[in-house]
């Protein structure tokens, strides 16, 4: 009788790869036999009063014929160790580290039951850390995306960093994160490159504590739709934890629909909104660095934008300031205080290294300026004319001339005689 195929060389083999192959053979064979391929991702730590054996005893009852492999690593930091268990239609890699009794579960499954029987003992098992700034990224697997705890990436809110406009705009999105009934489940944060936009992300995952933050990269925005994520969702949810997807350079989903891509549209709205959004309490944090008025309307509209922060490029007297903060000096040479700078050459200024570029010259239409620039001057216009002359310009409008050569448009008023009475003597 032939041996099963998950029966060869399975202790022989690395544990990555081990799981790899399992995972491919089951793929295969859930082709030739027409069978549903599920899978399963958990992260956490394990559950006081478990230890890591006694998780691993449960799992091979639930799975009496199982073959079981461990792969111990004793110089790693804090010890680790990485178990396999595969048997004819099922694939369980775990890896669990002593320090800190982190815990990572990915399974594949070709049978509905045994993956809920396996999904209930992770959830009993494998508890969710509620750590302050902590962070899951959306990964992607041979078996479709899921989502990987990447550790504390929040940090403190450094006002004096941004516009008082900024920081206002920014303590109501606390408020409204930390809120079950947001006025709306989208934030937007927009401004050129090196303005601070990162770091108001990690500011505001370091004041919502309890939310459960997930950084989507911008080419996987096409698998917010996926079933395998909103399953991922499902399993993380906790009440009274919102779940908060960040979509750095988001600028694919959120132009005008004429110029991007439905799908990324479509996948991000849909999964801030309806039941899912409010079951979930899904919210959704998004940088970009086009202007305002090129965002899709469907993304900005009342009731779905909780707030845009507009973080814009700072003036030569807060750019000063900062420095001084940073150095606890003051700059040699006084920045012109018609310049504008980004955050990132203030900072890079405070370090010594200079700044890359010079001052940035900011354009009216991006929307990013911090004060009104002034009116374009205009050189007065020479005509060889007299003064108090009346001419005619291009587009048939009338003009009278001024000593400086300037013309000032005349209207209709100005032609009407004051004394209709003269115009009818002069008629006689």
């Amino acid at each position: 009788m032939k041996k099963a195929f998950w029966k060869y060389g399975l202790l022989g083999r690395g544990h990555d790869f081990g799981m790899t192959w399992a995972e491919v053979a089951l793929g295969e064979k859930a082709l030739k036999e027409k069978k549903t391929y599920n899978t399963y991702h958990r992260t956490g730590t394990l559950r006081n009063g478990k230890t890591i054996h006694e998780v691993i005893k449960d799992l091979k009852e639930s799975r009496p014929n199982c073959w079981v492999a461990c792969h111990a690593h004793a110089r790693f930091k804090g010890g680790s160790e990485n178990w396999l268990i595969v048997d004819e239609d099922l694939a369980i890699d775990l890896d669990y580290t002593h320090k800190n009794r982190t815990t990572a579960l990915h399974v594949v499954s070709l049978n509905v039951i045994t993956m809920e029987v396996v999904r209930t003992l992770a959830l009993r098992d494998i508890v969710k850390k509620v750590t302050k700034g902590n962070i899951y990224i959306l990964a992607q697997a041979n078996s479709g995306p899921y989502l990987h705890e990447m550790g504390v990436a929040g940090e403190a809110f450094e006002a004096g960093n941004y516009r008082s406009e900024v920081t206002q705009e920014y303590r109501h999105v606390i408020d409204d994160l930390n809120n079950d009934k947001p006025c709306g489940r989208v934030v937007i944060l927009d401004g050129p490159a090196g303005t601070g936009k990162t770091h108001l992300v990690q500011a505001i995952m370091n004041e919502v504590p309890k939310g459960t933050f997930v950084l989507v990269p911008s080419n996987m925005l096409s698998s917010l739709s996926s079933p395998n994520f909103i399953r991922a969702l499902i399993d993380e949810h906790r009440e009274g934890h919102p779940i908060i997807l960040i979509i750095e350079d988001a600028d694919e989903c959120l132009v005008n629909r004429k110029e991007a891509t439905l799908s990324e549209i479509s996948a991000l709205l849909n999964s801030s909104e309806g039941i899912m959004g409010s079951v979930l309490n899904l919210r959704i944090i998004a940088t970009t660095n086009i202007p305002f008025e090129e965002l899709d309307s469907a993304v900005i509209r009342d009731g779905r934008l909780c707030k845009r922060i507009e973080v814009g490029l700072l003036g030569a007297t807060q750019a000063e300031r900062i420095y001084q903060r940073l150095t606890g000096k003051k700059l040699e040479k006084p920045l012109n205080p018609k310049d504008f700078y980004t955050l990132a050459q203030v900072y890079r200024m405070a370090k010594g290294t200079g700044s890359s570029t010079g001052p940035i010259k900011p354009k009216k239409a991006m929307g990013f300026v911090t004060i009104e620039e002034e009116p374009e001057k205009k050189d007065p216009i020479v005509l060889d004319v007299e003064p108090g002359e009346i001419v005619t310009g291009d587009q048939g409008q009338l003009s009278v001339v001024h000593e400086d050569g300037s013309l000032e448009p005349l209207d209709d008023s100005d032609l009407i005689d004051e004394d209709p009475e003269d115009d009818e003597e002069d008629e006689d």
